[in-house]
């Protein structure tokens, strides 16, 4: 059988599951770890035919519609076929089946096996910085560095100063302080997954290309680790300091809950004395609320030993003086005040088919594709226990942070909900209607376009509140640029 690459071909399994059609084996090549798949057990991997497996999707949905006795919102048949076909999709994201395949693995074309990529558009090397030499595992953009003339740790800074017979690094790296390498774990909110509603209008090769190569992931993108967002918090750390160039990874998984932890730890494995201290995002809740019924919620005690058996993996992998943001859940501000705003599957006129994000909800959930009904539900009960759960996790959350003392880190506690009302203000002052910041497809996931008005928020509240988590402006940026250029790029 001819190899294929992971990124064309994660949309086999998605499929299968979201059109329940006949199982049939995945075949991986050299085992889960090589991060090569091929998806049918017959025909080769090609692309063309692999493009057009989501109009399955839309065939299902057909089926789905026709077979129900839901009511929908619109008469407009196709306008409702693709609505519903998106949200199988979308529905397929959160089940637990969809991601092991693939989010286990490591960089498809790591050569020298130290689990970063020279090539970034290959999943999961977008996931992290991009390695600077493939040939040599003791070279990766994580280290400390050990002397060595070469770039060692990939931030694009290398050589001796002759003048001074001291090395670049030496000179302009490791006498300033906070220079931490960032590591995300988390579940969708941290993870940059998005799913565009161009979806909507029934175009899937174009709308789903581009996710193709990352789970529908675009951690670049995220206010947290976005190398391309200004005012990320990775854009922000480089700018302040150019010695952290593609100091950062992201672990985070769309479906997983704070269960989670503890095996997305497990996938930071360098040693902390390799590494330099890290500044550390933890960002689960998500999924942990985003369930079908109240009953499968996570409870608070689960919660409780989840996160601390997760942070006590973490303590016993970090470097010394790291920091650790225990970020709290996004209290579902969007849906509570949502679900009379014009969906963006609706048809503009006439009025009688017009339907708004709680139509769609509703006739979602009773299709039984809703991705999260209990947090879209236009039942109150249903809500506000989602909401209740919320404020409960993110009280463990600020217990921790509070209570408990780790050898390695420092932890706080960081309100995200904080974090949208400043981000929401920032976008009103600048003219924008703050409900942007969280109208994608299903109203719960930022809009990565909007997602440096996070981080501009998120930034303002460690500086102000907890500055000695972030860098302040190295005095050797000037030089490092004027020796090194771009670093590389990323």
């Amino acid at each position: 059988m001819k190899k294929c690459r992971l990124h064309f071909l994660f949309l086999v399994p998605l499929l299968v599951l979201v059109a329940e059609a006949a199982a049939q084996s995945l075949i991986f090549q050299d085992g889960f770890e090589s991060g090569r798949l091929c998806g049918w057990s017959e025909p080769s991997c090609d692309l063309g035919d692999l493009l057009q497996l989501p109009i399955d999707a839309v065939e299902a949905a057909t089926i789905l519609m026709g077979n129900s006795s839901c009511e929908p919102p619109s008469a407009d048949s196709e306008t409702m076929t693709n609505l519903v076909a998106m949200a199988m999709l979308q529905k397929s994201f959160r089940t637990d089946d969809a991601f092991p395949y693939f989010i286990e693995q490591y960089p498809a074309d790591d050569l020298d096996g130290d689990r970063f990529s020279l090539l970034p558009d290959l999943e999961p090397a977008p996931f992290r910085g991009k390695d600077c030499d493939d040939g040599d595992g003791t070279i990766h953009p994580l280290l400390a560095g050990d002397g060595r003339e070469s770039d060692i740790n990939c931030n694009g800074i290398y050589g001796v100063d002759s003048s001074k017979g001291v090395l670049y690094e030496d000179l302009f790296c490791r006498t300033f302080a906070n220079d931490r390498n960032l590591l995300v774990f988390g579940d969708a909110m941290a993870s940059g997954f998005h799913m565009d509603v161009g979806c909507l209008e029934g175009d899937f090769p174009t709308c789903m290309g581009p996710g193709a190569g990352t789970l529908y992931n675009f951690p670049w993108l995220s206010f947290l680790t976005g190398s391309e967002v200004e005012s990320s918090l990775q854009f922000e750390r480089h700018q302040r300091n150019r010695c952290v160039h593609r100091q950062w990874m992201n672990f985070a998984v769309p479906d997983n809950k704070m269960e989670r932890f503890t095996g997305q730890v497990s996938r930071y494995n360098l040693p902390p004395a390799d590494a330099k201290p890290s500044l550390v995002v933890v960002f689960f809740g998500l999924e942990d609320v985003c369930v079908n019924q109240i009953a499968e919620m996570t409870n608070p005690v689960d919660f409780m030993d989840q996160l601390l058996a997760g942070l006590t993996e973490l303590d016993s992998g970090l470097a010394p003086d790291s920091k650790v943001i225990l970020m709290g859940l996004y209290n579902f501000i969007f849906p509570r005040d949502g679900g009379d705003i014009v969906h963006p599957a609706s048809p503009e006129s006439p009025p009688s088919e017009v339907f708004t994000y709680g139509d769609a909800w509703d006739y979602l959930s009773c299709l039984g594709v809703n991705a999260c009904p209990i947090i879209t539900s236009t039942d109150p009960n249903h809500f506000n226990s989602a909401t209740q759960r919320a404020l409960e996790l993110d009280s463990v959350l600020q217990n921790v942070s509070q209570n408990y003392s780790f050898t390695n880190f420092q932890s706080i506690f960081l309100d995200f909900d904080e974090l949208h009302r400043d981000a929401a203000e920032n976008m009103a002052n600048a003219g924008l209607d703050p409900d942007l910041l969280f109208m994608s497809f299903d109203g719960l996931l930022p809009r990565l376009e909007y997602a440096g008005y996070l981080g501009e928020a998120l930034l303002s509240i460690m500086d102000q509140r907890f500055p000695g988590f972030l860098a302040g402006e190295n005095p050797a940026n000037a030089s490092i640029e004027a020796i090194f250029g771009d670093q590389g790029g990323h």
